[in-house]
């Protein structure tokens, strides 16, 4: 099955809007986003687990439609595949992709410490970013 498909789709996140795209050419993804973070970055993760809470309408019927191509053959599932677990599994820094960080849920001493100093779930000790 060859498919030659491009998609651009905006997220608009909280300090800017990001332009992605994602091409799919002789059963081979590409993906690309406009933020200098990671790549993949979250923002390609969400589109492509189906969050569409950030996109516009005609961007949610693109994701759609990305998202059923990418169904159709072996390596689109396991990208989708990679994206859940991305979601699943908060084990880095969502700023500086660190493995340094803290689960404030957990019952350990250090959980204990930085919930006191955080409302939020997650705490990197290394950029000191809480999410």
């Amino acid at each position: 099955m060859l498919v030659n498909n491009l998609y651009r789709i905006q997220y608009h996140g909280k300090r800017q809007v990001y332009n992605i795209s994602i091409s799919i050419r002789n059963n081979e993804i590409e993906c690309d986003c406009s933020c200098s973070s990671r790549k993949p970055c979250r923002h390609i993760h969400s589109i492509l687990i189906g969050r569409n809470d950030k996109l516009k309408t005609q961007d949610t019927a693109l994701q759609n439609e990305l998202i059923q191509e990418l169904g159709n053959f072996p390596q689109g599932l396991d990208v989708l595949q990679r994206s859940k677990i991305y979601f699943q599994i908060d084990s880095t820094c969502r700023r500086c992709n660190s493995r340094n960080i803290v689960d404030t849920k957990s019952q350990g001493i250090k959980a204990k410490l930085y919930k006191l100093i955080s409302t939020h779930r997650y705490y990197c000790r290394d950029c000191r970013w809480s999410w």
